[in-house]
């Protein structure tokens, strides 16, 4: 089902063709209120926005360790048994929207892949709900993030959300709150998110301004810029137009760089621009990548720059990304699904949560250690490590779960050694009198 056919089937969605409001009423678009407080021009001179600041390889590498992270990690529904137990809701509608497939032409990598996307570029993810006659969500189709906004009305919260446009003018619909998912990012009111872009536009600028620069250069065959000074002036006023052709002709552009230059008239020439390396491009671009990765809470080896890692910190510094990197877009996921796709009902007896330990997959000897220590304290059984490991179960004793014997309350210490030395009696009553049994000897054993 296409989102714009479920769209016009829907009798409760308002259209609007009016060209000039995405320019005066969107709060969130380019020409917005927020563009104008940290988006637009940078002092480098370089517009940077959402979309042009991803041609900057260290913003990019840290969008995409967000989003396709989020992708990674499966998202599970549970439903509370008691106040200690929880399982997985796998009949539940929801379930399989959320992890398996978000709608018709999306599965759920692919959808959390775009939200993700769309949070750490705009600072904020729409996604309209589908859900069927009995009110169950069967479908979540991502918004434009750069084309959706919220319209207060009369005590009522609407969402203007873009569809295209009709060959003249741009549509758009009108959805109600309960019909769009809305994931928030860093905001000023709760309600218009900060693009992270936005906040770190003098860095990526810089960064846009060095590639720029860069690229001139070599487009020039690493030709610096020149000044041609002749001794007198010239009769005619083209003259000097034509000396400057003929000279960037012969000697401007790639392929140029080694010719060799023949000046008359005692002409001479003076070279103007400082070269790459005195303008410390490399160093620049460095600090670049430090800054964005500051702006997004990002390691630097998870973007390739392992100038200062070593072997034993990774590890570390990895647990470290999920905890004080995703940690927050977790949270903030859970709690906008906890409480826009559930009914009133189903809150205190569902919840969403991101299976994280799902990463540990890729450490054999962590996961078997922890697995270990969780079966022996009792928090898990044999069974349910086969279940986490994708195994088949070892049988109905499998679910039987263990503890160590030489454990036990502190308070209980006399009562658990009074026990064990009666057993022990015990035992050694038995043997003593099988012995005299066996020897055809009666004897009293007592008790």
């Amino acid at each position: 089902m296409g989102l714009l056919s479920f769209r016009e089937r829907r009798s409760d969605v308002a259209a609007f063709d009016d060209p000039d409001h995405i320019s005066v009423s969107n709060p969130w678009s380019t020409s917005g209120w927020m563009s104008g407080i940290l988006g637009g021009a940078s002092s480098s001179g370089v517009r940077v926005t959402e979309v042009t600041a991803q041609s900057v390889a260290a913003v990019f590498a840290c969008e995409q360790v967000i989003f396709q992270t989020l992708a990674t990690v499966p998202i599970q529904l549970y439903r509370k048994v008691d106040e200690r137990t929880r399982e997985r809701a796998t009949d539940h509608r929801l379930y399989s929207t959320l992890h398996d497939e978000a709608n018709d032409e999306m599965s759920a990598a692919s959808f959390w892949e775009t939200v993700g996307y769309h949070l750490v570029g705009w600072g904020h993810s729409y996604s309209e709900i589908e859900m069927n006659r009995r009110g169950d969500v069967i479908g979540l189709h991502p918004l434009l993030p750069n084309r959706t906004w919220i319209e207060r009305k009369d005590g009522l919260r609407w969402f203007w959300t873009w569809v295209g446009r009709d060959g003249v003018r741009d549509k758009y619909v009108r959805l109600p709150a309960e019909k769009v998912l809305h994931i928030p990012g860093l905001s000023f009111d709760g309600l218009r998110s900060v693009s992270i872009v936005g906040l770190a536009k003098e860095a990526i600028g810089q960064a846009m301004a060095v590639g720029k620069f860069t690229s001139e250069w070599y487009a020039n065959g690493a030709i610096p810029a020149v000044v041609l000074r002749h001794p007198e002036a010239f009769a005619k006023p083209d003259t000097a137009d034509k000396i400057r052709a003929s000279f960037d002709s012969a000697y401007s552009g790639l392929g140029k760089r080694h010719r060799t230059a023949i000046l008359e008239e005692g002409m001479d020439l003076t070279v103007l621009s400082v070269d790459p390396e005195k303008s410390q491009m490399i160093q620049v671009q460095k600090w670049v990548l430090e800054q964005c990765c500051r702006y997004y809470r990002m390691p630097l080896h998870k973007v390739q720059s392992l100038d200062h890692a070593t072997n034993n910190n990774i590890e570390h510094q990895d647990l470290e990304f999920h905890r004080d990197t995703m940690g927050i877009w977790y949270r903030r996921i859970e709690q906008a699904i906890n409480r826009q796709c559930l009914g009133k009902l189903e809150k205190g007896q569902y919840y969403v949560e991101f299976l994280v330990e799902a990463l540990l997959r890729a450490d054999s000897a962590g996961r078997a250690a922890l697995y270990k220590a969780l079966v022996e304290i009792g928090a898990m059984s044999p069974n349910d490590v086969s279940l986490r490991e994708n195994l088949p179960p070892g049988g109905p004793d499998g679910d039987r779960r263990f503890f160590p014997l030489n454990f036990g309350p502190l308070d209980k210490l006399d009562d658990l050694l009074k026990a064990r030395h009666g057993a022990g009696l015990s035992q050694v009553r038995k043997h003593i009198a099988a012995a005299y049994e066996a020897s055809g000897i009666e004897l009293e054993v007592p008790q």
